[in-house]
């Protein structure tokens, strides 16, 4: 859990989406359901994902 809050503060201070790492968080705090989270993972809009390219 320690982990995963600290993954997510980063990920914040850098305006980088990381989805599963937040629905991950929610499931072992108990604030959502797997059953939740799968459905909030899979009806997201699908995105472009670029590591390392400058546009």
């Amino acid at each position: 859990m320690k982990s995963c809050r600290a993954i997510l503060d980063l990920a914040h201070r850098n305006n980088v989406e990381m989805p599963i790492t937040e629905v991950v968080t929610a499931v072992i705090a108990g604030r959502t359901t797997i059953q939740e989270a799968t459905s909030l993972l899979l009806t997201r809009t699908p995105e472009p994902e670029h590591y390392g390219i400058r546009q």
